[in-house]
């Protein structure tokens, strides 16, 4: 612009009988253009925050509302092979099938505004969509995996005296077709399904409330995932999307130490503006009931090339066991007690009812895409002694998780 002005000027410069007439005007444009140049970023800085701002009205408000990128969900299911052999202590030998593919619709619902604080609450609501033309087969599609009710029970037995633990194992044993690697659908594995086991723990477990229904999606089938309490970014844009209170509180209780429980960042759907490339963004992430932080990777294309991103990525320190990374100690439960690299134990923070489920996940947040495997851990003990005598100690793959949010050229 400025160069442009600057030639215009010039050429009217020469003009001898409009000379001192376009030698003001050509001065006067100069100099707004070049406060123009000047002002220009501000001005777009300007621009963005009252676009950005989750208010009602604004876009980005509409978007953060009801997302129009389009989101996608895929299971990939770890078939037994060999489920006698397991039993009897080897190793378990698995055939992955997948993906079997959703569409994930997000929307959030009982959303509230506190002015006086500039604080947004609302409930994450998602609903699921079976695209049978992105998928391998049907989610009716049945494969052999770990029975996750029963093992949760028997888990929940290892504090008792071993004599008890093998009664309770034999009574299990004895409820009709029941038994530790069943067939189950994708859709039951993945959404719930109803087992008439967790009927007869409610019946004969002390504070065991009263459920029938399991699954590994999103906390064990929760529709919401907690309740979360952001900064709106009207006051303070640096602070777009900051997590304030999830569930109420700025800190969970899950973990072992205080820095683990902490809940920092944003829900992983909003970052502020204006970054540079040396920031960190960090994410709670509820599905591991844990914060997370991005670090600058590379420039990427989106949307056809209309779209140029920078895409955020976990260091892999972030799931390096304790030794390598001593802040990840706080995540060993009970304190002391840590997994591999790569493994989170979930059981404090994803429960049935009452009663701790034993899975851990590994996982990584990349580019757009959130990867996680449900893994149940099976102990061998007096508990198992009626399904599984010769049974070791493992962490058993069940499926794992592919979830994806992909701008398209509509949404850009």
């Amino acid at each position: 612009i400025e160069l442009f002005l600057l030639h215009f000027f010039i050429k009217a410069s020469n003009n001898q009988r409009c000379r001192t007439g376009t030698l003001a005007a050509g001065l006067v444009l100069l100099i707004v253009g070049s406060i123009g140049l000047v002002a220009y970023d501000p001005v777009l800085r300007w621009q963005v925050l009252q676009h950005i701002a989750l208010r009602n009205g604004t876009m980005a408000y509409s978007q953060f509302i009801s997302p129009k990128v389009p989101v996608r969900i895929q299971f990939y299911a770890f078939d037994l092979q060999n489920p006698i052999e397991v039993i009897n202590g080897d190793r378990p030998f698995v055939v992955q099938r997948g993906p079997f593919t959703y569409a994930e619709v997000r929307r959030k619902e009982d959303v509230s505004y506190d002015e006086l604080r500039d604080w947004l609450t609302y409930k994450q609501n998602r609903t699921y969509l079976f695209l049978r033309n992105e998928s391998v087969a049907d989610d009716s599609w049945r494969f052999t995996t770990a029975n996750l009710p029963l093992v949760t029970i028997l888990n929940s037995l290892r504090f008792m005296p071993q004599a008890l633990q093998r009664f309770a194992s034999a009574a299990l044993a004895a409820f009709p077709n029941e038994t530790l690697f069943p067939r189950l659908s994708v859709r039951d594995v993945a959404f719930g399904y109803h087992d008439k086991l967790l009927r007869l723990a409610h019946e004969v477990i002390p504070g065991m409330v009263y459920t029938d229904f399991i699954g590994v999606l999103a906390g064990l089938n929760n529709t919401y995932d907690g309740v979360y309490t952001i900064s709106a970014g009207l006051r303070d844009p640096q602070h777009l999307g900051e997590i304030q209170a999830f569930n109420g509180s700025r800190s969970l209780h899950f973990w072992s130490s205080e820095l683990a429980n902490l809940v920092i960042g944003s829900d992983g759907s909003l970052a502020p503006p204006f970054l540079n490339k040396s920031a960190l963004l960090p994410a709670f992430i509820s599905d591991i009931c844990r914060s997370l932080y991005g670090v600058f990777d590379s420039e990427v294309d989106a949307a056809g090339g209309l779209l140029r991103l920078w895409r955020f990525t976990g260091p892999d320190r972030l799931l390096a066991n304790a030794s390598e990374n001593p802040d990840n100690a706080g995540y060993c439960t009970p304190a002391g007690n840590c997994l591999p690299a790569g493994l989170f134990n979930l059981t404090e923070c994803k429960r049935l009812d009452g009663l701790h489920i034993p899975v851990p996940l590994s996982g990584a947040v990349l580019q757009l895409y959130k990867r996680l495997q449900i893994n149940l851990q099976l102990d061998a003990g007096p508990a198992y002694a009626a399904f599984a005598p010769n049974l070791r100690s493992q962490f058993y793959p069940m499926l794992w998780i592919n979830e994806s949010a992909v701008v398209d050229v509509d949404t850009a």
